[in-house]
């Protein structure tokens, strides 16, 4: 037996009464190929006070629709990067605690860096230094606060307080250039305009693979790319 997969979908209507008349369409549509709408997950809102859907947060602000990183999300990353930092990398060097961390942000920056993501990739980025100065300070209980500043944190090319070691540098949030995703042409029909959404298929999928962080995503994440081109 073949279990369907988990589908996301946001629905948009005029009023909440319309809303709620499409929810029970949908859900009767679902019975009748034996699937179910999950009640749990599923939420009738107005775009003013905003929903959160694939790890993004939609709402709009005086008439302006703002998609930023959820605050799940960002505690979702913030989570994994203390458990490599606090409790999987007690004994780890440096270089192996900045190569593990890479993975995890270049993966998870590389989803979030077409919307409006630059106060979440500072509290990261911030949440980050203080996890770090834990650590230094695990290993080194008996010396003071810059004498291990000096020793995990250096200078190279002009770029101060970096957690560096000889091998490898831990990526700056800051310093990620924020890069609005390529908007969609609604008037193109991908079935008359083929040579469009091929273009357009292959210079997102180049996008993610010069910056090396399509295989770091989740599974949902890699998904949204693929019905996204």
């Amino acid at each position: 037996m073949r279990v369907p997969r988990a589908t996301h979908l946001i629905i948009t209507a005029n009023t909440r009464e319309t809303a709620e008349k499409l929810r029970d369409i949908v859900s009767q549509f679902l019975e009748m190929r034996g699937l179910t709408l999950s009640e749990e997950k599923t939420a009738i809102t107005h775009i003013d006070d905003g929903f959160d859907f694939l790890g993004w947060t939609f709402r709009k602000f005086k008439g302006k629709l703002i998609v930023k990183p959820s605050k799940n999300s960002v505690k979702t990353l913030i989570g994994k990067c203390a458990t490599i930092i606090l409790k999987q990398g007690k004994a780890d060097s440096q270089s192996e605690i900045i190569r593990r961390l890479n993975q995890v942000i270049r993966g998870w920056t590389n989803y979030h860096r077409h919307v409006v993501a630059n106060r979440a990739f500072s509290h990261v980025n911030n949440t980050l230094y203080l996890l770090l100065q834990q650590w230094a300070k695990h290993r080194h209980p008996n010396k003071n606060k810059w004498w291990r500043i000096n020793k995990y944190w250096h200078e190279k090319n002009g770029k101060r307080w970096l957690f560096m070691s000889e091998e490898y540098s831990l990526i700056n949030l800051r310093r990620i250039a924020i890069v609005r995703h390529p908007k969609l042409q609604i008037s193109k029909n991908p079935f008359i305009h083929e040579e469009y959404f091929s273009k357009r298929k292959m210079k997102l999928k180049s996008l993610f693979a010069a910056r090396n962080g399509e295989e770091m995503l989740e599974p949902y994440e890699r998904e949204t790319l693929t019905y996204g081109s």
